[in-house]
């Protein structure tokens, strides 16, 4: 596959990337709109009932789950606080507040409870994707929001389809709605410029619905892009977990089916599903 990693200079990137527009209660009822996942442990994942109704746990720690609801193309974001019941059946809610947050949204992601990262469009047209650092212990949503940071921002293009945090926080992951170009976003002082990797080299990226991260056995931090068109699947690896991609990988089912990544080979799974 070679080395696919183009480091462009930020003003270049710019037109590259964009937006498209109390008490005990079951999980199904608590969100009905899709919500971004983060890095959570396979029990939090796996034992959500009704997990295909857009529900992720946002989780750091065991009991603590964390969501977000949004209509895809409104400004309306609702952050939600619950607490797992013992049985894990269902959770109970701890707060939820809603936000105006002055930007068409398409997309959230998160590898903590503390922080956010939203995308969504501005006024004019440019897609903006934010750092939302948050203060657990204030009474409404916009004092819980301590911090609102740019990280990447370029004019109208294809859209974002799916956002993913770094399970460490050093970068996102931002597919095009196209599934032409895949973005790999720095965090943190003194960032890179991004890296882009393109459907022509992994044309699973092309129609991706689906992204797990994982921990594997022996293959180190697996991004896994699964088309739900083909079932091919394009997988970035980090072998070191030193947030640099060191391995790639582009299979088709029975590549995958008889790779080292099929079978109980993961210590750690989430999954990030398109809107």
């Amino acid at each position: 596959m070679g080395d696919v990693r183009r480091a462009l200079p930020l003003f270049s990137l710019l037109g590259l990337c964009a937006c498209t527009p109390s008490g005990e209660v079951s999980m199904p009822r608590i969100v009905d709109t899709a919500l971004e996942v983060a890095h959570v442990r396979p029990a939090d994942l796996w034992d959500t009932p009704a997990a295909d109704n857009g529900y992720r746990a946002l989780a750091r720690r065991d009991g603590l789950a964390r969501g977000v609801e949004f209509q895809a193309g409104g400004e309306r974001l609702t952050l939600l606080s619950h607490r797992w019941s013992d049985d894990r059946r269902s959770i109970r809610a701890e707060w939820s507040d809603s936000f105006e947050a002055g930007l068409a949204l398409c997309a959230v992601a998160a590898a903590r409870t503390d922080e956010l990262y939203v995308a969504g469009l501005d006024a004019a047209g440019t897609l903006r994707i934010e750092r939302w650092s948050l203060a657990e212990d204030a009474e409404a949503l916009a004092t819980r929001i301590r911090r609102r940071e740019l990280v990447f921002e370029a004019p109208a293009s294809p859209g974002v389809r799916l956002l993913a945090a770094d399970p460490d926080s050093r970068f996102l992951l931002a597919l095009e709605s196209s599934g032409t170009s895949l973005w790999q976003i720095p965090l943190g002082a003194g960032a890179e410029a991004p890296l882009r990797f393109t459907a022509a080299e992994f044309p699973a990226l092309r129609d991706a619905g689906l992204l797990m991260v994982a921990e594997h056995l022996t293959a180190g931090r697996v991004f896994s892009f699964e088309s739900t068109a083909t079932g091919e699947r394009a997988l970035f690896l980090d072998r070191d977990l030193d947030g640099a991609f060191d391995r790639f990988e582009h299979l088709d089912p029975a590549a995958w089916a008889k790779s080292e990544f099929n079978g109980s080979v993961w210590l750690d799974e989430a999954l990030h599903s398109a809107r």
